[in-house]
């Protein structure tokens, strides 16, 4: 009896049958039967109707074609038409033939074009060439045994704000390569179907823009909300399409000759001195300015831009929150606040001035995680009544070459216009700072090191030219460049100490005596924040239980607060050794 009788009556082929296997059983139907679809629908008609709907009503052809990439894919990074021709038995050119079904298969996502052959559709001309590979995120979704596969990444926007922050992961997939040309353009159209409801989304459809250039404005108003005003516009280029060097010197050519549609639509404009070299650079029109913030796009972007990277946090919005430290520490601490306090502040500035000496005071707070170093920071600024502008440091990173030294000097440049305009010296808060204050590279290392390095030494001029209070966090001290340590005036080790943590285990869990505490002190000496944990942890349980946890239990939530390494080896979460 042939393979396919035997799967048309296998018990197990009904609805509730995990989808994977229904592809697999089209896989196998496909050496039989090639491009015959009357055949699949005689001989599983069940399998066809279940990956049609898990789809979203795809075509039996397309069901088809995916199951056979999708099996050949388990034995090669990727499939080409004359892979998938050997297996149906059929000629190249049949499935050549198919070329709009394989489109729309990659632009649903169901397929996804192999990075070393992404083409831009302008430039594919050799579709045999071209290979197909499925994509994780739905080899996810058929392990999890989901009923349906939802590719896009669109979603509902406040305003235009919003919709570029849900634009940017859409980018990123496509600047790294891991989204093609075809399937970046229907993310962005699917978005923008779902945000009519913005006049910058409507303005911009009705231009009537190919997809090339809606993708290059789209890339620009991104730059601009991000506070760039002015955007090198040969890197955008070779960002967007960086495997088409044809295209990207045709680009160029029609923008440096006045010609390219979105000049001609009035929406982007080169510099008067912009010409066919690798620092020209390009700013939206007034035109393409008012599309996108209608109502203040003189000021917003400033705005804006400093509530993404720099979080603006009022000193009256953070709660009074109890610290404890031991009394070293608390010396140290106090001496901070007092000096930050607008009149000492204010006479230490005059002093310092008088001499010469640099008017800057920047702190450095070290230790092991959840110490208190953060909190500490947020109580200064409630005590001395200095805003807290936190520094988002993920956000100074660019995918963009130079845009990441470009934010950092937009960090401070703001920092100090907030400073001249409102007369308030606030506090700039680096949380994690030995991400970007770490040790130097060697001369000669990677580009990416080369940027790091410019970073640092942008951070190091800042620094050195401050005026005004900064407040740096690390776990890490060994991490930091050495060049750094001069700049901070103060340098405070959080540390933690028996007595520390049982005045912490009582203010956290006040069910426990003192004895209690001293015990659970001395076995698990853990820091505040994981002390923290614990407390929140007896919080759900008399929430659910309605009961507080007793002393058997809270020793188990501690026993959970620790890594194992041995059975005789603890470390504590966050602990170097």
């Amino acid at each position: 009896m042939p393979r396919s009788r035997n799967i048309k009556t296998n018990p197990l082929l009904d609805q509730d049958t995990p989808l994977i296997q229904h592809i697999e059983i089209l896989s196998q139907l496909a050496l039989q039967h090639g491009l015959d679809e009357a055949a699949y629908l005689k001989e599983a008609p069940t399998s066809c109707a279940t990956i049609q709907q898990f789809f979203g009503g795809i075509t039996l052809i397309q069901c088809i074609l995916f199951s056979v990439v999708f099996s050949l894919n388990f034995k090669s990074n990727s499939v080409d038409l004359e892979d998938i021709s050997r297996v149906m038995k059929v000629s190249t050119l049949k499935i050549f033939a198919l070329s709009k079904q394989f489109d729309d298969l990659v632009n649903r996502q169901i397929i996804r074009i192999y990075t070393d052959n992404r083409r831009h559709n302008r430039a594919r001309t050799m579709l045999p060439c071209i290979q197909y590979y499925v994509s994780s995120q739905l080899v996810e979704s058929l392990w999890r045994d989901e009923t349906t596969f939802c590719h896009s990444k669109a979603k509902s926007a406040t305003d235009v704000f919003d919709l570029f922050q849900n634009l940017e992961p859409i980018f990123q997939d496509h600047v790294d390569e891991v989204t093609g040309f075809p399937e970046t353009i229907n993310e962005i159209k699917t978005t923008f179907e779902k945000n009519r409801h913005i006049s910058f989304v409507t303005e911009l459809t009705a231009s009537g823009l190919d997809d090339e250039s809606l993708l290059i404005i789209l890339a620009f108003c991104s730059q601009y909300i991000e506070g760039n005003d002015e955007i090198i516009l040969p890197k955008i280029i070779s960002a967007l399409f960086p495997n088409d060097l044809r295209n990207q010197l045709s680009l160029r050519k029609e923008f440096i000759r006045g010609v390219h549609e979105l000049q001609q639509k009035d929406l982007l404009q080169l510099e008067e001195d912009g010409n066919f070299r690798s620092d020209s650079t390009a700013e939206l029109t007034e035109k393409a300015l008012q599309m996108l913030l209608p109502d203040d796009h003189s000021h917003m972007t400033k705005t804006k831009k400093v509530s993404k990277e720099q979080n603006i946090i009022l000193h009256s919005d953070i709660k009074e929150k109890e610290l404890f430290f031991d009394n070293v520490l608390q010396s140290q601490l106090d001496t901070i606040t007092d000096i930050l306090q607008p009149k000492s502040y204010t006479n230490l500035i005059d002093r310092l001035d008088a001499v010469n000496m640099p008017k800057g005071i920047a702190i450095l707070c070290h230790g092991l995680p959840g110490t208190g170093k953060t909190e500490f920071c947020y109580q200064l600024s409630r005590k001395t009544k200095r805003n807290l502008y936190v520094v988002n440091i993920s956000e100074t990173k660019s995918m963009f070459f130079g845009e990441s030294e470009k934010r950092i000097k937009k960090i401070f440049d703001t920092y100090r216009q907030s400073i001249s305009k409102t007369n308030h010296i606030g506090i700039l808060l680096f949380n994690e700072c030995d991400s970007v204050l770490g040790t130097r590279k060697k001369v000669g290392a990677a580009a990416v090191d080369s940027t790091i390095n410019a970073i640092q030494n942008i951070l190091l001029e800042e620094f050195e030219r401050l005026n005004g209070i900064i407040l740096c966090t690390t776990n890490l001290t060994i991490n930091l460049d050495k060049a750094f340590e001069r700049r901070f005036m103060f340098k405070i080790p959080f540390t933690v100490s028996f007595e520390c943590t049982v005045q912490i285990l009582l203010n956290n869990l006040p069910s426990l005596s003192i004895e209690e505490a001293r015990m659970l002190a001395k076995r698990f000496p853990l820091t505040g924040g994981q002390i923290a944990n614990i407390s929140r942890k007896c919080i759900i349980n008399n929430v659910l239980q309605g009961t507080n946890p007793d002393l058997a239990q809270i020793k188990a939530y501690f026993e959970q607060e620790i890594l194992h390494k041995s059975s005789d080896e603890r470390t504590k979460i966050g602990f170097i050794k």
